[in-house]
C-alpha cells in the first residue's frame, strides 16, 4: 500500500506515518513471484484496455505500477505500438546497451526499435530483443516520489528464447501528469479545447517564466499557448495564461482525462 501520511512521502519515516516507509519495498512473496510470471504472458485487448484505464487513476498501488510496466513489456513483445506509446511520455529518455552510452530521447527511436524487434522475431540472437518468448521479472522494488505523483521501479528480468538467456537489470521512472489530456476553458465567452503536449520539465524545453504546460489546438485554429496549472489555497486546480489581457488571472478549466501515468525514463543494462 502507499504511504498514508498526509504530509506526503518526503517525511514518511517520521513517527506520524503509519504505513511502511517509502524507501524501497521489495515484492518478494511467493504470490508476487506468481504475479510476475503472469505478467510475462501476452495481454489481450481487454487486459490492455483495463491497464490503460488504470493508468488514468491518480492513486495507484505498487502492484498497479507493476501492471503498467508489464503492459509496456507485453506491448513490445506483441508489437502493439498504440498501447506502448500511450504509456510513454513523448519525451521519454533512456540509457540502454544499444545506445552505446548515449542518452536517447523521444519516441522516434522507440518506434524504430519496435519495428526492428518485429522484423527479427524468431532470431536466435536475443541480446537486443525484448519480444523474446519468455520474460520473468523478479526482485521488483517501488519507491514513491513527489508526494505520490512519481515512482521509481527497479527490477531484474530473465529473457529467454529457447536455450538462450539474457539477464537484465532495469530502472524505470514513472510520472503522473497532464500530458495528453484535453483542456477545456473559456476566454471571453469563447470555449477552447486544447491538448497538453509538453511540460516545463520536458527534455530540451525553454518554457517562459512560471509557465508549466504547453497547449496545442488539435484543430489548428489557435496558436500554441503556454499556461501555468497549479493549485489555489483550497487545493483546487487553476489555469493562468501567458501574456495578453488575461495574463496572471486564474481561469477554471476541465481536463479529460485528469492525468495519466507514463514512463518518462528508463535505464537497462545486460549482465554478463
Amino acid at each position: 500500500t502507499r504511504c498514508s501520511n498526509p504530509g506526503g512521502r518526503s517525511d514518511c519515516a517520521t513517527a506520524q506515518c503509519t504505513a511502511m516507509p517509502c524507501a524501497t519495498k521489495p515484492v518478494h512473496t511467493e504470490m508476487a513471484a506468481l504475479m510476475n510470471r503472469r505478467r510475462s504472458a501476452l495481454f489481450d485487448k481487454d487486459e490492455i484496455a483495463r491497464v490503460l484505464q488504470l493508468a488514468t487513476q491518480p492513486d495507484i498501488t505498487d502492484d498497479d505500477l507493476l501492471d503498467l510496466n508489464a503492459c509496456i513489456m507485453a506491448a513490445i513483445r506483441q508489437g502493439d505500438w498504440d498501447a506502448y506509446h500511450k504509456l510513454c511520455d513523448p519525451d521519454l529518455s533512456c540509457f540502454e546497451p544499444e545506445a552505446k552510452g548515449h542518452l536517447v530521447t523521444g519516441m522516434d527511436y522507440r518506434q524504430y526499435c519496435l519495428d526492428q524487434s518485429r522484423s527479427k522475431a524468431g532470431s536466435p540472437d536475443i541480446a537486443h530483443q525484448e519480444h523474446a518468448l519468455f520474460t520473468n521479472s523478479f526482485n521488483s522494488h517501488v519507491r514513491w516520489l513527489c508526494e505520490g505523483n512519481a515512482a521509481m521501479l527497479t527490477l531484474k528480468r530473465v529473457v529467454q528464447c529457447g536455450s538462450a538467456m539474457v539477464n537484465v537489470e532495469e530502472s524505470r521512472l514513472w510520472e503522473y501528469s497532464l500530458v495528453g489530456a484535453e483542456i477545456r476553458f473559456n476566454i471571453e465567452g469563447e470555449e477552447r479545447k486544447m491538448k497538453v503536449v509538453r511540460t516545463s520539465m520536458s527534455f530540451d524545453v525553454d518554457a517562459p517564466h512560471d509557465m508549466t504546460h504547453l497547449l496545442e489546438d488539435p484543430a489548428g485554429v489557435h496558436e500554441p499557448q503556454w499556461v501555468c496549472i497549479d493549485e489555489d489555497e483550497e487545493g483546487n486546480l487553476r489555469l493562468s495564461l501567458e501574456g495578453g489581457a488575461l495574463a496572471g488571472q486564474a481561469l477554471p478549466f476541465e481536463a479529460s482525462p485528469s492525468g495519466m501515468w507514463r514512463m518518462v525514463h528508463f535505464n537497462r543494462s545486460e549482465l554478463e
